[in-house]
C-alpha cells in the first residue's frame, strides 16, 4: 500500500511539473489570443466612446458606442486597447497598467504627456504587449479629467534602456508611450509618438 502511495504521489508531482511547464512556456502567448478574442467581440472598431476619434476612425454614427468614460483612459483603436491611465509617483504604479509618468505635462498642458507601461510580465498586466502593431498614421485618445485629446502616431522608433530624453518636454504638444522590446526582454524601448489632433481643448 505505501508503494502504491508513493508512486501515486510521484504521478502527481510529475503532473504538477508538467502543468507548470506548458503555463510557463503558453502564458507570453495569451495577449494574441485575447487581442483575437477582443476584435472579434468589439463592434465599436477600437474606438469605444463617442466623440472626434470616432470622426476621425469613421465610427460616428456607430449606435454601439459608449458616452464620455469616467477617469483618464488610453483608447488606441488599432491594437483594441482602453485602459485607465494609472496616476501617481509610486513605482509600482507601473505594475497595475499605463501609468502617466510624474514630472511629465498632461494632455490638458500641452508638451510631452509620457505614459508607460509593461510589454510582457508574468505578474503585471501586458498592457503594451501590442504596440509594435500601432503604426504611423493611426490615431488613438486620451481622455483626461472629462475632455478627449485625440492623437495622430508621427513617430515609431526603438531606444537605448538609456534615453530618458524622450521624456523630456516639448514645445508642441505630443504624447509619448513606451515599452520594453524586444518582447520578453527589457534591452531597449519601443516608443511611439504622436501630435495632439484637436488643439483647441489645449488649457494654455
Amino acid at each position: 500500500m505505501g508503494w502504491l502511495s508513493l508512486r501515486w504521489f510521484n504521478n502527481f508531482l510529475t503532473a504538477i511539473v508538467v502543468a507548470l511547464g506548458v503555463y510557463m512556456i503558453a502564458f507570453p502567448f495569451f495577449p494574441y489570443f485575447s487581442l483575437w478574442q477582443d476584435r472579434l467581440s468589439d463592434n465599436t472598431g477600437g474606438v469605444r466612446y463617442s466623440g472626434l476619434l470616432a470622426q476621425e476612425n469613421g465610427e460616428e454614427d456607430n449606435t454601439n458606442l459608449n458616452q464620455a468614460p469616467e477617469g483618464n483612459r488610453l483608447v488606441l483603436p488599432g491594437i483594441a486597447l482602453d485602459e485607465e491611465i494609472i496616476v501617481g509617483s509610486d513605482p509600482n504604479n507601473i505594475h497595475r497598467g499605463a501609468w502617466h509618468r510624474p514630472r511629465t505635462s498632461t494632455p490638458d498642458k500641452g508638451g510631452n504627456t509620457v505614459i508607460v507601461g509593461h510589454r510582457f510580465s508574468y505578474n503585471s498586466p501586458a498592457t503594451f504587449y501590442h504596440l509594435d502593431k500601432v503604426e504611423v498614421g493611426d490615431t488613438f485618445a486620451v481622455w483626461w479629467q472629462g475632455q478627449e485629446y485625440v492623437y495622430r502616431v508621427f513617430q515609431t522608433r526603438v531606444v537605448e534602456a538609456t534615453a530618458v530624453e524622450i521624456e523630456d518636454n516639448t514645445e508642441n504638444p505630443i504624447v509619448t508611450l513606451y515599452t520594453c522590446t524586444p518582447v520578453w526582454t527589457a534591452v531597449d524601448r519601443l516608443v511611439i509618438r504622436a501630435e495632439l489632433v484637436n488643439t483647441e481643448v489645449l488649457d494654455v
